[in-house]
């Protein structure tokens, strides 16, 4: 099996560029995933800037952490596609922003391990190319606020720039490829979107299936 390298050093991530507003968008998204499910015990796999663990900890929620690199100090330190966990070892696994990072002939040994870890379902968010035609956004009384959005794939193919070997919305990659993926690997779909808020993210719920 070949491991995932470190592919950005621990600066990365408090760079100004990185943590922008839709960065934060994206940690709101993650973590109210997250809480749906309830959970006592949570992995999240990649450190990233900490927040969202932070966050959660706060809430009571014990979480443990897994990343390749010792740098970001992680509770563990281990890769996605082979996480040194027991079977049903949390309730819930998160992978914001992460699966791309790995080769698209590994995410399923990702998705898999994630699964076999977990004793309730799993939450991940990757990149979303796809171009937006449009948008609305409207409020019904008594109903709330609804938002209508038409979205359609780059024509670009994407090219690995030493980070992202794959992104949904890109020739040979639409997001019905990614929903196929993660159903032959035993989850089932709870719901996929990509929020007005963060539109270049895709977040996916997924229920482990028995």
């Amino acid at each position: 099996m070949n491991i995932p390298h470190i592919q950005v050093p621990k600066t990365h991530y408090s760079h100004d560029r990185y943590m922008h507003k839709a960065r934060w968008a994206s940690y709101w998204h993650q973590m109210r995933e997250v809480a749906s499910f309830a959970p006592v015990e949570v992995l999240e796999v990649g450190v990233g800037t900490g927040v969202v663990a932070a966050t959660l900890r706060g809430r009571g929620i014990e979480i443990k952490t897994l990343d390749i690199d010792a740098a970001l100090s992680p509770d563990i330190k281990g890769s996605v596609t082979a996480i040194p966990l027991s079977e049903d070892a949390v309730d819930v696994s998160l992978a914001g922003q992460v699966l791309e990072h790995l080769p698209w002939e590994q995410v399923s040994t990702a998705l898999r391990e994630m699964r076999r870890v977990s004793r309730k379902g799993i939450v991940v968010s990757v990149p979303d190319r796809r171009h937006t035609l449009f948008f609305c956004s409207f409020q019904i009384p008594f109903l709330g606020r609804h938002e209508i959005a038409i979205r359609i794939p780059t024509r670009k193919p994407h090219v690995f720039d030493g980070q992202h070997h794959w992104e949904l919305g890109v020739p040979g990659y639409p997001i019905a490829r990614f929903k196929e993926l993660a159903a032959s690997c035993g989850l089932k779909l709870i719901r996929a979107y990509a929020p007005s808020d963060v539109p270049t993210k895709h977040f996916f719920v997924f229920e482990k299936t028995p």
